[in-house]
C-alpha cells in the first residue's frame, strides 16, 4: 500500500538510471504489475509510434483525488483513442533514451514530406 492508503495510486518519480520524470504505479486492480511511464500525454498517432517501437501504452486517469494506471489492451486501443476522455490521457511505457512524445511530430513530418528526386513527372 501507499502512504495515501490506495494501492493503485500513481505519483511522479525521478528515473534513477536518466534522471527523467516518470508516473510509476500499479497497473491493475488484480495481478498488477508496476508501470513506469513518461510524463507526457500522446495523442493517436504518439500512441501508434509508440506501439511500433515495442513500447506498452497506458491510460492515466485522475479518479477523484487520485491518479492511477491502467495497461491499454488492444480492445481498449480500438475503442478509446487518445484525447477522447475527460480526465484520462495516454502515456507510453519509460525507456531511457527514447522520447515519444517528440519522435512523433518528426516521424509524422517525414512521413508527410515525400522524397523527390525528380521534379519532371514520370510519364
Amino acid at each position: 500500500m501507499t502512504p495515501g492508503g490506495n494501492p493503485r495510486r500513481a505519483r511522479v518519480e525521478r528515473c534513477q538510471r536518466c534522471g527523467g520524470f516518470t508516473w510509476r504505479g500499479l497497473d491493475a486492480d488484480l495481478i498488477a504489475g508496476t508501470a513506469v511511464t513518461d510524463v507526457a500525454p500522446l495523442d493517436p498517432f504518439g500512441e501508434l509510434v509508440a506501439l511500433t517501437a515495442g513500447l506498452l501504452t497506458y491510460d492515466l486517469q485522475w479518479l477523484g483525488g487520485r491518479y492511477e494506471l491502467a495497461y491499454r489492451e488492444l480492445h481498449v486501443i480500438q475503442s478509446h483513442p487518445p484525447g477522447i476522455g475527460p480526465n484520462r490521457d495516454v502515456v507510453s511505457e519509460h525507456r531511457c533514451g527514447i522520447d515519444i512524445a517528440h519522435r512523433a511530430p518528426s516521424t509524422l513530418a517525414q512521413l508527410r514530406k515525400p522524397e523527390r528526386k525528380n521534379a519532371k513527372p514520370p510519364f
